[in-house]
């Protein structure tokens, strides 16, 4: 903020000072000859008149000069009656001069800026609170302070709708995790401050009322999440009288909440008693909200870790988490849970009793982390989040692998719905588990780890999974899933052939639920992992990570988790009937299915008309022409959801069978799962066009084929569909013509007369079928077969042919 206002106050001196300087001093006003005799004989010699260029410059030099003063007197009278201007017409000038006039006119928090969303920054040890608070319900335990003294924090929820104070849903979730840090890390007599803001629009006393109603909003939705241990929160409200340089209406339209967080002290290593540890508990923090001396209040440390090593957390996409365990059968292994944003109390004393079985450990803020990261630097926290969702994590050393197996151990045990998918090649598998484990894990059935063949075919699955997750756009219906999509986890070593489609399958899907966990190392961050499973050394960004503990399984520990699970019992999945001549349709098995997108009914109508795949780009340009490449994107792959999920809600679809399949960069439909109409046809027309002679059976074949013949995607109008309609109208017509001519009339009739009704317009197979009628002298059929063919043509302002005209008058 302060090298903002030094800039704006630097600029606008130029501005001020230096134009004139520069209009008067540096430059001289060059004497002109602006005759039209001069002006046209330069212009006919290719140049302008001379001195004209620097003439333009200091007027131009003027120009802004003057524009500017009129921005500064508009921003001081703005400045004067209090209230900031509705509109900036003069634009940068106008907003130059706003800055300039915040950084030494108004007061600091007039000209503030909101700073990143919950910045935090340390305050001096000796901050008292405000005298003048909002008590809450109730006083919550005090907590010490910590060596450093408190942090401030901020949080700024902008976005407000138009003459609205309810926070919608996405600000809820902002403010979960400032409820969870206030939660554990602010006492009860340091207040919270929340202000309300408004933009410029509207009278000044109502913008101030509408900003102290967004603020008494915050406020009201803080304390009902914190409950008796909300500290005092003081809400004001501002109104327009402090806004943001050069921010739109809606970032104007906000509420920023201050608070301050106290970072628990560390514990005294020597002050443990003896017999205190006891083999196989996870080492977690204690829990700011459980009683003192309460069971359960405080862990004990995991064998492999000293009481000052950090235990990771990894996280995965979708609010899960993999925490520390210990347990019968996983010793200091990893379980799975999912990071809810409610707060929970702990439960009273009397109600905590030892858990049974394998139990998760309560999985750390991952706000507790950055707290005590920034109290004490020199320290791992003791529960350290490691988001493997940011770009992929390498793992190397001696530890990676029984790393690894924890992971796998954690999905293979998990009960979260939806669970998280793994996916694994399998020689990766081999060389984890071991080859016994990893055809053991192929012969159990489990709906979180899949074995892949390779690594391409690991990929593939990503993507179609990718391809189901849900999106928006305006052909959707308003119905929504019931359940989040499932948080996909690559576990790989990376090869030269396709790092290229692991970065972008990763960058694509870094908010959309990918992560992955590679087995070596990896540009977007790598960690060594020694036997012990401790991090010894890890990249510059992940530096803080050093020495910390990722517990590790042994591979006779997993192959019993493994053989525990239920064998795989084999399912035939329903086949999917997808018809596109006449109205494009789907059905799998027997049920029809409708599908919840216009544009899942086009691109599975294309993917059918391409059976050989093809390219985003490619799909996107035919079918959405007019859309930007990355809107038309997204209903490509909003399409393929639908059909994903059409093929999900009738329990058939499975990862192994999917609807559409992306390989070597090329979308098709799986002809392992997909029957097309088309392509029935397709086949028929090709053997009709590859052999010589026409048989019994050929013939046969193609007469069931066209019977009820309909056009391709008859009852859409998709423009890209109109090449394929008339080439398989063409080939259906030259198929019928030439099994008519070298079969004996009776059939030669049958075939002609779907050939009519295939091509009403004909001229050829309309000749061919009067001629026959004629040579067995019916000329009622050939005279009813003229009538309608001249009626066809009528329709579309065309006549018969003279030839077949010729016909009909030598029979009259």
């Amino acid at each position: 903020m302060i090298l903002r206002r030094i800039t704006a106050l630097t600029v606008s001196a130029l501005l001020l000072v230096g134009l004139p300087y520069a209009a008067l001093v540096l430059l001289d006003w060059p004497r002109l000859d602006l005759s039209i005799t001069a002006v046209l004989a330069h212009l006919r010699g290719g140049a302008l008149p001379p001195g004209l260029g620097a003439a333009a410059l200091i007027l131009a030099l003027w120009a802004v000069w003057g524009l500017y003063l009129l921005a500064l007197a508009a921003e001081v009278r703005a400045w004067a009656s209090g209230r900031g201007p509705r509109l900036r017409p003069l634009g940068p000038l106008q907003v130059l001069a706003a800055t300039t006039i915040g950084a030494s006119l108004t007061t600091p928090a007039a000209a503030y800026a909101a700073a990143p969303t919950d910045s935090a920054v340390e305050a001096p040890p000796t901050a008292e609170p405000q005298p003048s608070v909002q008590p809450g319900d109730s006083e919550g335990d005090d907590r010490p302070a910590g060596p450093q003294g408190v942090i401030q924090r901020e949080r700024v929820l902008d976005g407000f709708g138009y003459d609205s104070a309810d926070l919608t849903a996405a600000m809820k979730t902002d403010l979960a995790p400032v409820v969870t840090m206030i939660d554990n890390h602010t006492d009860a007599d340091q207040p919270i401050q929340v202000t309300g803001h408004t933009d410029a629009a509207g009278d000044a006393t109502y913008n101030r009322q509408l900003s102290q109603r967004r603020a008494d909003a915050a406020a009201t939705y803080l304390r009902e999440q914190l409950g008796a241990t909300a500290p005092p929160i003081e809400t004001r409200g501002a109104g327009e009288t402090e806004l943001l340089d050069g921010a739109s209406p809606e970032a104007q339209r906000r509420v920023e909440i201050t608070y301050t967080v106290t970072p628990q002290p560390q514990d005294n290593p020597g002050s443990e008693k003896p017999g205190q540890t006891q083999q196989g508990q996870p080492q977690n923090t204690p829990s700011p909200t459980a009683p003192e001396g309460s069971a359960g209040s405080e862990t004990e440390p995991a064998p492999a870790a000293d009481e000052d090593q950090a235990v990771i957390v990894l996280k995965l996409p979708g609010g899960f988490l993999l925490t520390s365990m210990a347990a019968s059968g996983v010793a200091a292994g990893f379980a799975l849970g999912r990071r809810h944003g409610n707060r929970h109390p702990a439960p009273a004393p009397a109600e905590q009793t030892p858990p049974r079985g394998p139990t998760p450990a309560e999985p750390a803020s991952e706000t507790d982390r950055e707290t005590t990261a920034q109290d004490s630097p020199s320290k791992v926290d003791n529960a350290t989040v490691l988001d493997l969702g940011a770009g992929g994590l390498g793992t190397t050393g001696p530890g990676a692998p029984a790393a690894t197996r924890s992971l796998l151990a954690a999905a293979v045990t998990t009960h979260e719905e939806p669970p998280p998918q793994v996916v694994m090649p399998h020689d990766d598998a081999e060389t984890v588990l071991g080859a016994e484990t990893a055809t053991l894990l192929a012969e159990r059935a489990t709906s979180t780890v899949t074995v892949a063949p390779g690594l391409s075919e690991a990929l593939t699955l990503l993507h179609t999974e990718l391809l189901s997750h849900p999106g928006d756009d305006e052909d959707d219906d308003a119905t929504t899933d019931a359940q989040p999509p499932r948080p996909l986890l690559l576990v790989a070593r990376p090869d030269n052939d396709h790092r290229a489609e692991l970065h972008a399958l990763l960058a694509q899907g870094r908010h959309s639920g990918i992560a992955a966990l590679l087995l070596g190392a990896w540009p977007e961050g790598t960690c060594t992992i020694a036997d012990d499973g401790a991090l010894t050394t890890t990249d510059p960004a992940l530096e803080h990570l050093t020495g910390a503990h990722w517990p590790g399984t042994d591979t006779g520990t997993l192959a019993d988790l493994i053989a525990a699970l239920p064998t795989t019992t084999t399912h035939e999945p329903d086949r999917v009937e997808l018809r596109v001549l006449g109205r494009v349709s789907l059905a799998i098995g027997t049920e029809p299915v409708a599908l919840r997108r216009h544009a899942a009914y086009e691109t599975a109508a294309y993917l059918a008309a391409h059976p050989d795949g093809v390219t985003l780009e490619r799909a996107t340009e035919d079918m959405w022409p007019h859309d930007n490449p990355h809107r038309a994107a997204r209903r490509f792959h909003d399409a393929t959801s639908a059909l994903r999920r059409a093929q999900r809600s009738t329990g058939s679809g499975t990862d192994t069978t999917p609807l559409v399949v992306h390989e070597n960069s090329r979308y098709r439909l799986n002809t392992a799962t997909v029957t097309v109409d088309l392509w029935d046809l397709e086949a028929v027309l090709a053997a009709v066009e590859h052999n010589d002679t026409a048989d019994a059976q050929a013939r046969r074949r193609l007469q069931h084929a066209v019977a009820g013949y309909a056009d391709f995607a008859a009852e859409t109008d998709y423009a890209w569909a109109e090449h394929h309609r008339l080439h398989l109208r063409r080939r259906v017509l030259n198929a019928l013509l030439r099994l008519a001519s070298e079969s004996d009339r009776d059939t030669a009739r049958d075939l002609l007369a779907q050939a009519v009704a295939v091509d009403a317009y004909s001229e050829e197979a309309h000749h061919a079928l009067i001629r026959l009628y004629l040579e067995q002298d019916d000329t009622r059929g050939a005279a009813e077969t003229y009538r309608q063919y001249e009626s066809a043509l009528r329709e579309i302002d065309a006549e018969p042919d003279a030839r077949i005209r010729t016909l009909i008058t030598d029979v009259e």
